[in-house]
């Protein structure tokens, strides 16, 4: 049962002795209330929030002479109980309530409300457990004690379940689910930020007339709130207030995967592998867009031109790259980059352009003249996959797909200068951020046996994937940090103070990070 202020999990039979009086006790996801017998809703008594419970107890007290199981309720810094007399309930309802307790610590502490969510549909399950018990024909086999098997079915209840899911990262801010509404869990491919528009602005009085009444506050004179944009594995594009981190329930639904955002002229470049770019208004309740159909492969990157702001460049994974008119939509230049898959590229200048083909690193230019090649040779003398590259001031950092090593090479003579060893199977992800860079790793796989009995490697979603910290100054690693259960697909840097990261789609979710060396000035 849901209302807008919380989660009502459980309620007790009527007629419930406590101190506050008589009647029933109901369980939500944030206090423990009393309706008493015979009185209006108005007359709601809180007896104790969540948050402030310190200590469950249950105990038999003897009350005119006969023993009666009660559960105290420790709340604050009060060194007296508050008792409430379930009787046979009560070794149950302990258990819920302690679901619901470490639930809220857990999501408080990883900065994930859909925790909380997770905790409340437990105690619901659970509940749902105890109730199936009660059957007069039930032959279920924890019918003879279900106490214990409400317990062993907790989980969040289970300290060891704390243990394991705390983590006092203050660098972390929250964690958001663009697969909240999804019945399959699937890959944030793509993340980025948009600022906040002015409805005045040209851009965004050329909107719609057919946008549905809850749109009419934008042409009020309101403002467009800043916005964070995700590009999804089954093709959608999901949108959040970044004001209140809400997802916007209507989305942009491409036919395959979208792989790349970019956001340049008050419209998002969306890249996806159908073949197509999908030009979207920056408008979330509205979504009007056109698509870009002059690739004809699958379009990987899209970046933003640095030395017009009209200008956007889109590359796909045969090489081809185009240089767009953002305001027209028009084709200004088509070259190539023939050395290999083209996965991502970067533009300095549009003498320098460098991208990232699969096992290398080429330096083209506008025109799609080679000048420069870069590979890294293993011990073993093995030309290494490269998943993603940063260029920061005057080095080029490449991580390895299939090993944990980050190259560095000089951008002027083009000499490799270091080689960072990392606790991981390969670097997915780099973003830099002042004079750090974040490198965003892949998850650990572990071997099973698959239905036809073969070995196969699947996500280790017991261990969590890293992200490091490097001073791109000195080449070490300053902080190994880590908040996603499978791979972290995507990154994006906002405003050289925040970091949005993405995970594969075991788990789905995005993290903001604090950038924790905003402090460099006190450190140097």
């Amino acid at each position: 049962m849901y209302s807008s202020l919380f989660i009502i999990t459980q309620v007790s039979s009527p007629l419930v002795r406590t101190d506050y009086g008589n009647g029933t006790v109901i369980l939500t996801s944030r206090s423990l209330l009393l309706l008493k017998t015979g009185c209006q809703v108005e007359s709601v008594v809180e007896i104790a929030r969540l948050s402030s419970i310190s200590k469950l107890v249950v105990e038999n007290v003897t009350i005119v002479l006969k023993p009666v199981q009660c559960l105290r309720v420790y709340a604050g810094s009060s060194v007296k109980p508050i008792n409430i007399f379930l009787e046979a309930e009560s070794r149950t309802w302990d258990i819920l309530l302690r679901e619901l307790i470490g639930g809220k610590i857990i999501s408080t502490n990883m900065r994930d409300l859909f925790l909380m969510e997770q905790a409340s549909q437990n105690v619901l399950l659970l509940d749902a457990l105890v109730q199936s018990s009660k059957s007069v024909d039930s032959v279920c086999f924890h019918s003879k004690d279900v106490s214990m098997a409400v317990d062993l079915l907790s989980h969040y209840a289970k300290e060891e379940t704390k243990q394991k899911l705390l983590i006092a990262c203050k660098t972390l801010l929250y964690r958001l689910n663009p697969n909240a509404d999804e019945l399959d869990t699937v890959t944030v491919e793509c993340i980025i930020y948009v600022p906040g528009v002015s409805s005045t602005s040209s851009r965004t009085s050329t909107l719609s007339p057919r946008m549905s009444l809850t749109s009419s506050r934008f042409e009020a004179g309101v403002n467009v709130p800043p916005t964070v944009w995700c590009g999804m594995g089954n093709g959608k594009i999901r949108i959040f207030d970044a004001s209140s981190w809400r997802l916007y329930p209507r989305y942009v639904q491409a036919v395959d995967r979208v792989v790349s955002l970019s956001y340049t002229c008050k419209r998002i470049w969306a890249g996806s592998f159908d073949n197509l770019i999908y030009v979207i208004e920056n408008n979330p309740l509205a979504l009007e867009f056109q698509t870009l159909d002059q690739h004809t492969d699958y379009v990987v990157d899209i970046q933003n031109d640095p030395s017009s702001s009209e200008h956007v460049f889109s590359g796909a994974i045969n090489g081809s790259i185009i240089q767009w008119d953002a305001n027209q939509l028009e084709v200004l230049r088509e070259f190539h980059c023939t050395n290999s898959i083209l996965t991502s590229f970067r533009v300095i200048s549009h003498k320098e352009i460098w991208c990232c083909c699969k096992d290398s690193l080429v330096k083209i230019d506008i025109n799609g003249t080679r000048h420069s090649l870069l590979y890294y040779v293993d011990e073993r003398d093995s030309r290494r996959y490269i998943d993603t590259f940063c260029i920061v001031d005057d080095y080029i950092w490449a991580g390895c797909s299939d090993i944990g090593r980050v190259v560095v090479w000089s951008k002027t003579d083009e000499v490799r200068k270091a080689i960072l060893p990392l606790d991981t199977r390969g670097v997915s992800q780099m973003v830099s951020i002042g004079s750090s860079l974040y490198l965003g790793c892949k998850s650990a796989y572990t071997k099973r046996r698959s239905i036809t009995n073969a070995i196969i490697n699947s996500p280790d979603t017991s261990s969590k994937s890293r992200l490091y910290v490097v001073d791109a100054k000195n080449f070490a690693v300053t902080e190994e940090l880590s908040a996603h259960n499978d791979t972290i697909r995507c990154m994006f840097a906002v405003k050289d103070q925040y970091l949005l990261t993405g995970s594969s789609g075991t788990e789905g979710k995005i993290a903001i990070w604090k950038h924790h060396q905003n402090s460099e000035k006190v450190n140097e």
